[in-house]
């Protein structure tokens, strides 16, 4: 019987070091194989539990159609007998990576995040489809007014409301005179220290690395004292005010509003890259334009940002220290070792950027709900080869050795 461990990753920084540590696993050259099988379990198509166990049962058995020999039979029986079973708790999970490099064991990762299913077996565990459904950063959103509070963190997976409070600031009344302006005073002091303790709330989460985005909705004619009582950092990364009842709005209204401005938030990010790439290219300075150059600069570590246009694939060569990648077959410059041959060198580039602490940005072919031409932004980078990088500095030609004969 094989060895299964389940852990389950939690929060995107979780996630990040999974990838990290999955990217690393590829440089111990002990391991010749690596299986990585991922099931896409979202709860919105694959409700029920059968709906669930056929997911599993259909990478299982691209896992057996695939696998490189028999010694992998055992591994992927067990694993089907304990699924079956329901030994491997999974309730909640959104997506599974199963990884082994011994078919005497296994892990099993609950994922918090939707991934494409996808199942292979090669010299390292494949992390795009997990960097590729990274939810990305933490979002705080405040809903406030002179009375209540409500605070939700999440990202672009889900959302969980943190907490809900209300201060007894006093209403209205009509004594008039002198004693209905104090009290209206008094009124107002309540109001804006409810506000300004809120506020300190929120910021004590931003230095505790809870949310890294803030979007807020108040009434109108709070939003210049909110805004002006905010302290540094979070207004910095105020991102937008928006629309919603402070008291009343249902979670999943607030969580809707919120998801449409990550949704854009991300574009827009994503449209900036695009922008400084072509930007960089056209004065031929900190830009690396197709997979040559791109996988060039890897090698040098001096990458920023790539820019992978989404489902790109190519063959190529990897160094077996995995320090070195080309796209043809090569001699390793650094150790005079002929490459190896790798089905998709863009997954061994994608480690790599990993590993560095690079970003990673994948460019749709086709905006969410539309299915016809492939977006002008995935055209833009197709153009410049598929695959692109913004490199943090120049390196002189002659300075580093040639890979590329």
């Amino acid at each position: 019987m094989a060895n299964v461990t389940t852990i389950e990753a939690t929060g995107n920084r979780n996630l990040q070091l999974l990838a990290r540590e999955l990217a690393d696993a590829s440089l111990d050259h002990e391991r010749s194989t690596w299986m990585s099988m991922y099931v896409d379990l979202d709860p919105m198509e694959f409700a029920t539990v059968p709906d669930r166990a056929a997911c599993i049962a259909s990478a299982l058995d691209e896992a057996a159609r695939t696998a490189p020999d028999s010694s992998w039979g055992e591994l992927l029986a067990d694993l089907r007998r304990a699924f079956a079973l329901g030994h491997h708790d999974i309730d909640g999970a959104r997506g599974l990576l199963v990884y082994s490099s011994d078919p005497a064991e296994a892990t099993i990762v609950k994922l918090p995040c939707v991934v494409d299913q996808h199942v292979a077996f090669d010299s390292s565990v494949h992390v795009r489809p997990l960097v590729e459904a990274l939810p990305g950063d933490r979002w705080c959103v405040l809903l406030v007014n002179r009375r209540s509070t409500r605070i939700l963190l999440g990202d672009s997976g889900a959302f969980e409301e943190l907490t809900r409070f209300t201060d007894d600031v006093e209403g209205q009344h009509s004594m008039g005179g002198w004693s209905q302006a104090r009290f209206e005073r008094n009124i107002e002091e309540q109001a804006q220290r409810h506000i300004r303790e809120t506020l300190a709330l929120v910021e004590q989460l931003h230095q505790g690395g809870q949310w890294q985005h803030l979007l807020v909705a108040a009434p109108d004619e709070l939003h210049a004292y909110i805004q002006g009582s905010m302290p540094d950092q979070s207004k910095r990364d105020f991102v937008r005010w928006i629309s919603c009842d402070v008291e009343n709005a249902e979670t999943s209204e607030i969580v809707a509003r919120a998801k449409e401005c990550i949704t854009a938030y991300e574009r827009d990010g994503m449209l900036r890259a695009l922008s400084i790439l072509e930007q960089n290219a056209g004065q031929n300075r900190r830009a690396a334009l197709g997979i040559d150059a791109t996988l060039r600069a890897l090698n040098e570590q001096r990458v920023d940002t790539v820019l992978i246009a989404e489902g790109f694939r190519r063959p190529g060569a990897i160094c077996d220290h995995g320090d070195w990648l080309a796209p043809g077959s090569s001699a390793c410059p650094v150790h005079g070792r002929r490459m190896r041959p790798a089905a998709d060198v863009v997954e061994a580039a994608i480690e790599s950027a990993v590993r560095a602490g690079s970003k990673i940005v994948t460019v749709l072919r086709h905006e969410e709900g539309d299915m016809g031409l492939d977006s002008r932004e995935f055209q833009r980078l197709t153009d410049m080869g598929q695959i692109a990088a913004i490199t943090r500095f120049e390196l002189d030609d002659t300075a580093v050795p040639d890979a590329w004969e």
